[in-house]
């Protein structure tokens, strides 16, 4: 082989960092093989390099279709899944964050009313203003008592809902950053 032919084979191999050792190997020698038998039909060094393109191009090629090569094959079905869950996905993290906190902010005003009625009801103050600070459903009220109770149960689910969705939260990105 040529002196020309060795320099431009010297140019492709640089040209091919990004390729994997054992990849490359099998690329110079297909190119070797190429330019034997171009040299075997009596094709001059000059016709065999422009008929290869220049280095740098032949190289890229060659590196394109060995990433190619290694890319798994996806079906329909597959990659229909994985776009649904990551647009899923794209959705379920705010969603989870927003409502865990806002849950936790229902539930400690609701904690905070039950202790501000708790004291109304003990110390006979108004605290707030107690029309507005009663349960109502419909036309039925409810004793005082009563309410304490039911405020401090509902603030207890919700407080347990904001927990269980921020346990959800965490382990979803946590699954999230092992998939990747």
């Amino acid at each position: 082989m040529s002196i020309k032919l060795e320099k431009y084979l010297d140019e492709v191999y640089t040209h091919l960092q990004s390729v994997p050792m054992s990849k490359k190997v099998e690329i110079m020698q297909k190119i070797k093989n190429k330019i034997t038998e171009m040299q075997n039909d009596n094709i001059p060094d000059e016709k065999i390099m422009q008929w290869l393109g220049k280095p740098q191009n032949l190289a890229n090629s060659y590196a394109y279709d060995s990433i190619l090569q290694n890319v798994p094959y996806m079906s329909f079905g597959a990659f229909l899944f994985r776009t649904i869950s990551i647009l899923l996905s794209i959705i379920i993290v705010p969603v989870l964050a927003i409502t865990s906190f806002c849950f936790a902010i229902a539930g400690f005003i609701l904690i905070f009313l039950g202790l501000s009625k708790f004291v109304n009801l003990i110390t006979g103050f108004n605290i707030i203003f107690p029309e507005y600070a009663m349960l109502r459903i419909g036309n039925i009220t409810f004793n005082p008592v009563v309410e304490i109770i039911i405020i401090a149960l509902i603030s207890g689910f919700l407080l347990l809902l904001s927990f269980i969705l921020f346990k959800v939260f965490i382990l979803y990105i946590k699954n999230l950053v092992k998939i990747k």
